[in-house]
Formats: structure tokens, C-alpha cells, sequence
């Protein structure tokens, strides 16, 4: 099969621009969404959309690497994201009015199955996330909050012994 022409090139599909496409408002530089123009919000795809995201944001070079991103809310989207930044040795700081990660899944009786919501796509029914790091099984909100908090707490994606820069003082804002 020939190679694509100069011309055809565009017309080629790019998954890393379009999730940063999909987290921003035109105009708002540095400043990331997740999941808020979304229709389906699990805690599943908060994850996915966090892990995509933080990619797409490093291996297009849009984050330098002394660049201090915050990342505003503690929820799934934002553990995630900030544990995969805080991977990639960025200087991230997690902002969250709640005393802990995942406060709202911390108290929920509700299951949280992974892949459900793709009934009846093969895999739908695996009860493992498959996720690199933050991985859970299916299981009631509490305890994958409990294990999620556990092992983001054990990363230690916030240094402790530096001051926190002011969100309005970040070069990204996620």
C-alpha cells in the first residue's frame, strides 16, 4: 500500500490533538477541562479521559518540563491526572475543597463496574479497569476509594516540603 500523499495527510486521523481539542475552550490557554462537555460520565472514563489528556499533553510538547500545573478537583479525573503528571516529573499540585482524594466515591455504597456502560461489546463484562496505575475492580465506591486514595497518597504526587504555588501563578491549568 503507498504511503498517504502530502495532501491526504491531514485527512488522517490525530487522537492526541483531538483530546486536547475535546478538554479546551478556544481561547483559554492553559486551561484544560475534563470531561465537562462530555455525555457519559463514569468513574471509569474520568480515568481514560485523564490518562489520554495528560498523553496527549506531553507528547505534543504543550507541557515544558518546568512547567507547575494544577490540577483543580480530587476526584477520579483529577487523582489520575495528577499521579500520571507527578509521573512524568512534572511539578503538580492537586487543589480540592475535601479533606481527601475521592471524597464523593469514599462514602458511595454504589458499584462501580469498569466497562458496563459497553454491554455488549466484548470485554464489557470484565470486572478489572485494566488501567496502568489506579487500577480497580469491580467493587462498591467505598473501598476502590479507599485503595485509589491509598496508593495516590503512597506516590506522592504533592511534595510536602515545598510551598504550593497559587493556582492563578500556573503555567497549566488542568
Amino acid at each position: 500500500m503507498p504511503a498517504p500523499s502530502k495532501e491526504r495527510m491531514t485527512d488522517i486521523a490525530d487522537p492526541l490533538n483531538d483530546w486536547i481539542t475535546a478538554s479546551t475552550l478556544p481561547g483559554s490557554d492553559g486551561l484544560y477541562f475534563l470531561g465537562t462537555f462530555e455525555r457519559r460520565i463514569t468513574f471509569y472514563s474520568q480515568q481514560v479521559r485523564a490518562f489520554r489528556l495528560v498523553r496527549a499533553l506531553h507528547e505534543r510538547g504543550i507541557l515544558k518540563p518546568n512547567d507547575t500545573v494544577a490540577v483543580v478537583g480530587g476526584g477520579a479525573a483529577g487523582v489520575t491526572c495528577a499521579s500520571a503528571l507527578g509521573l512524568l516529573d512534572y511539578d503538580v499540585s492537586l487543589y480540592d475543597p475535601a479533606v481527601e482524594v475521592l471524597q464523593l466515591q469514599s462514602a458511595s455504597p454504589r458499584l462501580l463496574h469498569p466497562h458496563i456502560y459497553e454491554w455488549p461489546a466484548p470485554g464489557s463484562l470484565d470486572k478489572s479497569a485494566g488501567l496502568p496505575f489506579l487500577d480497580w475492580d469491580l467493587d462498591t465506591g467505598k473501598p476502590i476509594a479507599k485503595r485509589l486514595a491509598a496508593e495516590f497518597h503512597m506516590r506522592q504526587v504533592s511534595s510536602k516540603d515545598r510551598a504550593h504555588p497559587l493556582i492563578s501563578r500556573c503555567s497549566v491549568l488542568i
